[in-house]
């Protein structure tokens, strides 16, 4: 059987779980805050993968439709998960 890194890393619902149940009955505000939270880290780093689009196309920057064209974050707008 090979391994995968997958099988190490819990899932995104097991470290809810885990960080929210030291709090007790606030632990449906605990599982909220750790969403909002990740929200806010895949969106700075969506922020992070586009400001250095070269890095993401292999063209110099400005020369290619990825550079050119005005994206919307969508971790700040709420069109993704």
């Amino acid at each position: 059987m090979r391994w995968s890194l997958s099988d190490y890393l819990p899932t995104t619902e097991n470290i809810r779980k885990s960080f929210s149940l030291g709090f007790g009955i606030y632990q449906g505000a605990a599982e909220k805050w750790f969403d909002e939270w990740l929200q806010a880290e895949k969106a700075e780093a969506w922020d992070e993968g586009y400001s250095e689009p070269e890095s993401n196309c292999g063209v110099p920057c400005g020369a290619c439709e990825l550079c050119m064209s005005d994206i919307e974050n969508p971790y700040r707008t709420g069109g993704a998960e």
